[in-house]
């Protein structure tokens, strides 16, 4: 006998359209197995109504909110390791394709010639940075009018004394209690 559509009516029996509900009462009539699904679905009911509400153990709430810090402070943590090994791994795995890559393509001169070429480009970059400061220090003054120096000196001091403020009220109150 095919119980499907009447096992879940057994459970939403509330719900069902007049035409569902006698088709339903048709087939509880025939079939013993629905019959007594019903019957223990309504014995189950009846024991729940009657079955008296259990408050919590004293201190309940209090052991369940010490647990509560402890348990987020855990999952944190275990979030942090699995972001931290899946960067490593990554970065790792990034590092041997790259590493391989050169290996295939140029020699161990190339890197040394290459190595040597970088190294002595810095130095030399490094080394004419304070002319270039000072080439564009004296160009850009009569380039741009006043209102804009004094726009940009006030914005800077404003974002200063901004960050000056958010760093001592994080080290004073702790980023949780903001």
């Amino acid at each position: 006998m095919n119980h499907q559509p009447f096992e879940k009516w057994i459970f939403e029996e509330d719900d069902l359209t007049p035409k569902e509900l006698e088709l339903f009462s048709e087939h509880l009539e025939e079939c013993n197995e629905c019959t007594g699904l019903r019957a223990s679905l309504h014995q189950v009911e009846q024991r729940l109504r009657v079955a008296p509400i259990l408050a919590p153990s004293p201190g309940f709430a209090d052991r369940w909110k010490a647990s509560l810090a402890e348990r987020t402070a855990r999952e944190q943590q275990r979030q942090v390791r699995k972001f931290l090994t899946t960067l490593f791994l990554s970065g790792g795995l990034l590092f041997v394709l790259i590493f391989s890559q050169l290996l295939l393509t140029s020699s161990p001169t190339d890197w040394l010639i290459t190595g040597i070429q970088f190294t002595t480009l810095s130095v030399l970059r490094f080394n004419q940075l304070p002319q270039v400061i000072m080439t564009f220090l004296q160009i850009l003054p009569p380039a741009i009018p006043i209102v804009v120096w004094v726009f940009a000196t006030v914005t800077f001091s404003l974002l200063g004394i901004l960050w000056a403020g958010t760093i001592w009220r994080l080290s004073t109150r702790g980023v949780h209690n903001l």
